[in-house]
């Protein structure tokens, strides 16, 4: 995405960017610590669907979507799996925790210490978001906050 039109869909609270079944694509694994320390790996969720969002605590919008995807994970935590990952490089360790135990967050976070994952990922704007399909390929990828309702409709979309 052009520097300009990612600057453009941000300001209009957000871009999709859908990928159809030929231009699908396998999600990269990878592995993560965890705040408490245990190891997070993609693999570890394959069969099901993920949603992989790529937040810090210093971003407002990452702020306002946090408690979305709880709510989205209390209320599909059976059917798909919630996996965020932090940006640690730019967040302390402690200041994490503390945001977590603050939102009462609960789904698995990863710690991208030196940004890696975030490379590998391609993500140029936070916050960022994919769906992974149970197959393991990335279905949709959206840049800035999602409402919850947008959420909602694209989780029923993966889960049918």
């Amino acid at each position: 995405m052009k520097p300009l039109v990612l600057i453009i869909c941000l300001l209009l609270g957000g871009c999709s960017t859908a990928v159809s079944g030929s231009e699908a694509q396998l999600a990269p694994i990878f592995q993560l610590g965890s705040v408490e320390g245990e190891e997070i790996s993609l693999e570890n969720y394959k069969g099901k669907p993920v949603i992989l969002n790529f937040w810090t605590t210093w971003c407002p919008p990452c702020k306002e979507e946090m408690p979305v995807l709880q709510r989205i994970h209390d209320q599909y935590k059976d059917q798909l799996s919630i996996v965020g990952v932090n940006l640690t490089y730019q967040d302390d360790r402690k200041e994490v925790r503390k945001f977590l135990e603050d939102h009462q967050i609960t789904y698995d976070i990863g710690l991208d210490k030196l940004g890696e994952i975030t490379k590998l990922y391609q993500v140029q704007a936070l916050p960022t978001l994919f769906l992974i399909d149970g197959k393991g390929q990335i279905v949709r990828q959206y840049t800035g906050a999602l409402s919850e309702q947008q959420l909602l409709e694209e989780i029923q979309a993966l889960l049918k």
